[in-house]
């Protein structure tokens, strides 16, 4: 979460502006390590809807007329690491 707010504030968002977290493995990222970090965004749906707005999701779901806002590497503490991506709808 820290890291996710740290990027939407380097994005020059406001925290009322309103966008869609996607993510992806980051490249030379374990499997289980991958594993852990899609089990633990299941879990943590609920928390990560109230606390973002919205639920991450694979970066392949994100749909074409979404602007990429900010885009960075985040690690959890079971090891595994992600490329976040923040992204609103085009003005």
């Amino acid at each position: 979460m820290n890291r996710l707010q740290k990027l939407r504030k380097s994005a020059g968002l406001q925290a009322s502006d309103t966008v869609s977290v996607f993510f992806e493995p980051a490249p030379g990222n374990a499997e289980d390590a991958t594993q852990a970090m899609l089990r633990m965004l299941k879990t943590e749906q609920a928390y990560l809807l109230e606390s973002l707005g919205s639920v991450p999701q694979a970066i392949a779901a994100k749909p074409a007329d979404l602007n990429v806002v900010a885009t960075g590497e985040c690690s959890l503490s079971t090891g595994a690491e992600f490329i976040a991506t923040l992204a609103a709808m085009k003005i």
